[in-house]
């Protein structure tokens, strides 16, 4: 792996670019969505309003485990934040944590599905019951969007989804995402229902998302074949969603020769934790070298798996850990890691009102992530990643960084000595994933 911490030191008084690789937005179904939806489909979309409302106040045929995250109210701030769905609010919740650009996901925990898929699919399956009602639901949320993150655009990567059914209509509709304005695409976990990544039949989405310059952006979740039920749903959730399946396409991608055929396609993990890459790799690299014995697989893959990984695949360690960021130091990834804030859900750095010694806990948490790492491998994992992977403008956002008073260099170059207590965000964790 590249050791990716040198390079030229900057003042200690220079803002740094902070970019969340991970946010997410619950647009509100009635007041923001339906004006977007087309006339023909205005019955089916108030029909579907309505009977979801039904389902959430019934409660009876929803796992507990996504009723008790979306309701308002409960002692957790953030799910009070008008930030959920107000892009005007949003902004101004970045500028406090000093976040300077972000990567945007549906899902915000605040109970607003995407129109026509219930609230358990937003990074989930797609074999609906009405994929052509799914399919104008997916547009309707890709529209709006665009438009608002035509406010300050130079500050959002907003992701599009695709109707992932149908291959070709996926790739007009990244087509026209790109026009607008997107900068990626949601990009489900490899799962039962669609062929799997190693296909040929994906050839033309693949062509068109290098061509264009729309990252692959996988937000973990949705990947398990598993209906999850009982006290133990989270954990198995968890589990699965994010060691078994969540970075599962990864190495189909990479030993069915995407890459290879692909040289210029980006593919992101977000809210991936831990230290588990170099084990990851040995792992991956191992198996190549012992495929040369199976029959056109060497044609297929003629380089070790861990060059195209360190070419091609990116993740976003949403609320990093200060031991993830010196594990990444140590085997030579931090230009592999994009820090992420998972604005505003419950477990995210960003925590509603709250302050200590004058710091918001986001910006206690990047100083905890990143004190005591080398100045180039900290801008790199904050922020210089993500502008790569996602294009923004680096001049501009280092001109936003400096409006908002983002953090310098020297402000988070010594780790807090007091951390939060009884905060539900996963940022102050010292040896574990995810406790």
């Amino acid at each position: 792996m590249s050791n990716a911490t040198s390079g030229t030191t900057r003042s200690a008084d220079e803002r740094v670019v902070v970019v969340s690789s991970d946010t997410h937005i619950g647009p509100l179904l009635v007041e923001q969505l339906r004006d977007y939806c087309p006339r023909k489909y205005l019955e089916a979309y108030d029909d579907f309003v309505g009977a979801y409302q039904r389902e959430l106040e019934a409660d009876d045929n929803v796992p507990r485990f996504i009723i008790d995250s979306v309701k308002p109210g409960l002692g957790l701030p953030n799910l009070d934040s008008m930030g959920h769905h107000d892009m005007n609010v949003r902004l101004k919740e970045m500028d406090e944590d000093g976040v300077a650009a972000e990567v945007i996901f549906h899902n915000s925990q605040n109970g607003q599905p995407m129109p026509f898929r219930p609230l358990s699919g937003h990074f989930g399956h797609d074999s609906y019951s009405n994929p052509e009602l799914v399919a104008v639901g997916t547009h309707i949320y890709n529209q709006w969007l665009a438009d608002v993150c035509s406010i300050e655009p130079d500050r959002h990567a907003g992701l599009a989804y695709l109707p992932m059914w149908d291959v070709d209509a996926a790739v007009k509709e990244l087509e026209w995402a790109r026009d607008v304005g997107l900068r990626g695409v949601n990009f489900p976990a490899m799962r039962g229902d669609l062929p799997p990544y190693n296909t040929s039949n994906w050839a033309p989405l693949w062509s068109a998302a290098a061509a264009l310059d729309m990252p692959l952006t996988t937000h973990i979740g949705g990947g398990s074949p598993a209906s999850f039920t009982g006290p133990e749903a989270v954990p198995l959730k968890m589990f699965e969603d994010a060691h078994v399946f969540g970075y599962r396409g990864v190495h189909w991608m990479i030993f069915g020769g995407v890459f290879e055929r692909h040289p210029d396609l980006k593919l992101a993990i977000t809210e991936i934790a831990g230290t588990w890459i170099p084990h990851y790799l040995s792992l991956l690299d191992d198996i190549w070298y012992g495929g040369k014995k199976y029959e056109g697989f060497r044609e297929k893959v003629p380089r070790p798996a861990s060059e195209y990984f360190m070419k091609n695949v990116f993740f976003g360690a949403s609320f990093m850990a200060h031991f993830e960021a010196e594990q990444a130091v140590k085997d030579g990834y931090v230009d592999r890691l994009m820090w992420g804030s998972d604005y505003p859900h419950i477990e995210s750095t960003w925590q509603n009102g709250f302050e200590m010694n004058g710091e918001t806990a986001g910006r206690l948490a990047l100083r905890n992530t990143f004190g005591e790492i080398a100045e180039p491998a900290m801008r790199k994992m904050a922020g210089e990643t993500a502008m790569e992977v996602y294009g923004f403008d680096p001049e501009k956002l280092h001109a936003v960084a400096s409006r908002i008073a983002a953090p310098t260099a020297g402000d988070l170059a010594t780790r807090p000595t007091e951390l939060p207590r009884g905060l539900p965000t996963l940022a102050f964790r010292k040896h574990s994933t995810w406790t």
